[in-house]
């Protein structure tokens, strides 16, 4: 008898040891043992988990602590464990004790989002996603860079091809002797002879380069301007939407933010970026231009130069290229001010939520 006793006492004692190694314990007294859906959201705990159902303080034999999470999902509920410090679970209580304080103390701190953040730390999400999520930058509209890769393409292409074609299209002519009858001054009028080069630009090599260049230019941005898009759908589909979020750990929607974006740094970035492109490319453009007059023509001291049937020819890359530059230089100002202006609404946004909050606070 007495060793079917000590046999009972070995199989139970390890079972009850197991059972109150670990025990459920509240960090607060506002939020009792669990923590549901409605404490959560009337506290603004745990940021960063959507589907959330409830969440669970425990202590182990070691006195360490972990959270278990349990998140409602399509293939049913998962439960996610973090390990939390002492410290943490202490300055997590505090903030419970003292919410309506606290949550006054927070808004009014100009990094209250991030010390809200750090009560999180470890569990779920990172104290820093909402510095991370204002430098993500505003998505761009269907196809925007595939449009604008193929305008920009298309005029650098036509520059290119331009030079090439009249690389290949000017031929010489003839050279004319002439001379002009000159009276300087107080001496002697003379004649001054002179010579005259004529070159002839033959227009089926010259129009055919400049239109497989336009075209192969064309092209070519519209097919980086696609890959640029579909990575930008990529990044969309990930974040669904949601660009940051709030010192409560709330989201913040694309559209949100949209509403709130002020125009100025727009405005002034595109004008800057176009004017700063043109410079570029009227750089780039006269280089083109030289590189074909130093290649085809060979003047000497007493040369002048006339170029019959289209003449106009040898302008096409300065001002192709130039126009290409200046529309890509405002494109991409635009977007820089795109971005600054987003950085701005998102904080609009941020702000609107916290006012939101401490109004909602105090009336109650």
């Amino acid at each position: 008898m007495s060793l079917l006793l000590l046999l009972a006492g070995i199989l139970v004692v390890p079972d009850s040891v197991v059972v109150e190694s670990v025990r459920t314990v509240a960090v607060s007294s506002h939020v009792g043992s669990e923590i549901d859906a409605a404490e959560r959201g009337r506290f603004h705990m745990l940021p960063g988990f959507p589907g959330f159902v409830r969440a669970v303080f425990r202590q182990h034999a070691d006195s360490g602590l972990t959270i278990d999470v349990t998140r409602g999902r399509a293939r049913g509920d998962t439960v996610e464990t973090f390990r939390v410090q002492p410290e943490q679970f202490q300055r997590i209580g505090n903030y419970l004790d003292r919410h309506d304080m606290a949550v006054r103390d927070l808004a009014a701190l100009p990094d209250g989002a991030v010390q809200y953040q750090s009560l999180w730390q470890g569990i779920g999400l990172a104290p820093d996603s909402l510095e991370l999520a204002t430098r993500s930058g505003p998505t761009e509209g269907r196809d925007e860079r595939r449009v604008m890769g193929g305008i920009v393409g298309a005029a650098c292409g036509l520059g290119l091809g331009s030079t090439v074609g009249a690389l290949a299209g000017i031929s010489f002519s003839e050279t004319r002797l002439e001379s002009v009858y000159a009276a300087p001054g107080c001496s002697h009028p003379y004649w001054q002879r002179y010579y005259v080069d004529i070159y002839d630009l033959n227009q089926f090599p010259y129009g055919f380069a400049s239109s497989a260049g336009a075209m192969g230019g064309a092209a070519a941005g519209w097919f980086q301007g696609g890959n640029a898009d579909q990575a930008r759908i990529r990044r969309a589909m990930g974040s669904r939407g949601v660009t940051g979020y709030d010192l409560f750990g709330d989201p913040i929607l694309q559209t949100e933010i949209n509403e709130r974006m002020p125009s100025g740094n727009r405005a002034v970035l595109t004008f800057l970026g176009a004017s700063g492109g043109w410079v570029g490319g009227v750089g780039l453009g006269l280089l083109a231009t030289a590189l074909v007059r130093s290649i085809v023509f060979k003047p000497t001291p007493n040369d002048s130069i006339v170029v019959r049937n289209g003449a106009f020819a040898l302008d096409i890359p300065l001002i192709a290229i130039s126009l290409g530059a200046a529309i890509e230089g405002g494109y991409l100002g635009y977007r820089r001010g795109r971005v600054l202006d987003w950085e701005a609404g998102f904080k609009q946004a941020w702000n609107s939520r916290v006012q939101a909050a401490l109004f909602e606070e105090r009336r109650q």
